[in-house]
């Protein structure tokens, strides 16, 4: 995941994307590889391309871990050679897993020449213990066609995060494929048998919705990753799907790691920051439970240390069903990474449009904050393809309207219902006088928070803290990772 497109550097290797993780059986047995495709590669031999994908020649390649018995896998080498192709070659390459029905490998690649390149998702099949020798075996795996799917195509130059929904529901979906960069995804069906792909439903489902799904949105994510939900994980490994996203910021930064899930309450793909970030609880400010009333025309500034504010877990549970069926709510939220007199000049301002009751006892929620804007500008990047993602879901009977907010300094991360919306949002303006906390309520009626919690976070400050870069008690739990710059 490199800045810009040619030259670029890679966190493990120079001129190279990475886009795919494989843990994979051998008769030694489990060994990780790393299936990447070079960037900026050698043109030589293969006929030109447009100027907008200059440098995305065919190419695939491996590399293995140098130490195979390291829990983190930092050190990696690269393979002599390059993967050759029967037939026609591929760019980037995605998904590597075990066939149900042969024994052979499938990995999904953008095939080169066909006039699709970048639009569809091809399989190709190997039968090489060293994944080095591909063929062509269907070149497209879904039923995927812009006209069809709000032509919105796939964007096959990011690498197939093709894996199995968690918490599928019994009648499907059941896999997910990335529709744009890694902050949205296409939901379906796979078979098996037929190794074959069908998309349901015309929208995508967006993991994040910041910079509008566009790539290079400054402040926004873009070019995410997954890891591998496919059963050929070693035995006792962490089966949970992990996603994570570049940051375009000065510097650069990942997101936090996230959990993907699937609400099939709500039927929508949901993300929220792993579990293991509540180890880093290192101060509570505002204890679990603790209940806040709002009264029209009121802010209230929470009890934060100033010198803390800028690491914070923030927690917030608002009764919208407290409120007559018929009364709707506006104009109420949370506000960080703000100045100590008030809501206005708040990095982001977390607020919320909530309906009257619905027939089925659920209301709607509209979202608003700091999602996709221009840093220093104050303007929106335009979204993906001129369509933006939803900022509304649903609060259901019974449900509170949640809100968690993380603050790493200039990096925010906000997640609403359990993350049914999301997004991660970084500027370069964090300034240490600016760190307060506000509960504000500038609607009509009364509004109750029921349970407020606020922890300050011992963050790696964009490095790797000494302390996480041995195994933590849960042996998956490599949180030396949890924000890291990238060049």
């Amino acid at each position: 995941m490199c800045k810009h497109r040619c030259p670029c550097r890679n966190l493990l290797f120079n001129e190279s994307d990475v886009y795919m993780f494989l843990v994979r059986e051998t008769g030694q047995g489990e060994a990780p590889i790393i299936m990447y495709g070079p960037d900026c590669a050698d043109g030589t031999g293969f006929p030109p391309i447009s100027a907008h994908r200059l440098g995305d020649y065919p190419r695939a390649a491996i590399a293995r871990p140098a130490d195979p018995s390291s829990p983190h896998l930092l050190q990696w080498i690269k393979g002599p050679s390059n993967a050759t192709f029967n037939g026609e070659p591929c760019s980037f390459p995605g998904k590597v897993w075990k066939s149900s029905v042969g024994d052979r490998f499938n990995m999904l690649c953008s095939p080169h020449w066909t006039g699709n390149w970048g639009s569809v998702w091809a399989r190709y099949e190997s039968t090489d213990p060293n994944l080095l020798t591909w063929t062509l075996a269907d070149a497209n795996i879904s039923n995927f066609m812009p006209s069809q799917h709000n032509n919105t195509p796939i964007d096959a130059a990011s690498g197939a995060m093709f894996n199995e929904i968690p918490n599928a529901p019994p009648g499907g979906p059941t896999h997910m494929v990335n529709a744009i960069e890694g902050q949205a995804f296409w939901v379906g069906t796979y078979d098996e048998t037929t190794e074959y792909f069908t998309i349901t439903g015309d929208a995508m489902q967006y993991i994040d919705i910041g910079g509008g799904g566009g790539a290079f949105s400054g402040g926004s994510a873009h070019w995410a990753a997954t890891s591998n939900s496919f059963a050929n994980k070693p035995r006792g490994s962490d089966n949970r799907l992990l996603w994570v996203a570049w940051v375009s910021n000065n510097p650069n930064v990942l997101s936090l790691i996230r959990e993907v899930s699937f609400d099939a309450a709500v039927n929508h793909l949901v993300s929220r920051p792993v579990a293991e970030y509540d180890s880093l609880h290192n101060a509570t400010f505002v204890r679990p439970g603790t209940a806040v009333s709002l009264e029209p025309g009121s802010t209230k500034q929470m009890p934060i240390d100033e010198s803390a504010g800028g690491a914070l877990d923030v927690s917030v549970s608002f009764d919208v069903h407290s409120l007559s069926p018929t009364t709707g709510l506006s104009r109420f939220g949370v506000a960080v990474r703000a100045p100590a007199s008030g809501v206005e000049g708040a990095a982001q301002n977390v607020h919320f449009v909530v309906s009257p009751v619905n027939p089925d006892g659920s209301r709607n929620v509209t979202v608003n904050g700091t999602i996709n804007m221009i840093p220093n500008k104050g303007a929106p990047y335009p979204c993906h393809r001129n369509q933006c993602p939803s900022r509304s879901t649903r609060v259901l009977r019974g449900e509170t309207l949640d809100v968690r907010i993380l603050v790493d300094r200039s990096v925010v991360e906000v997640f609403v219902m359990g993350g049914r919306i999301a997004w991660v949002h970084a500027d370069p303006l964090f300034n240490e006088t600016k760190t307060a906390v506000h509960l504000y309520n500038d609607g009509a009626h009364v509004v109750a928070a029921s349970n407020v919690s606020i922890f300050g976070m011992g963050w790696a400050g964009a490095t790797i803290s000494p302390s996480l870069q041995t195994p933590r008690k849960h042996p998956d739990a490599r949180l030396h990772l949890l924000r890291r710059h990238v060049m």
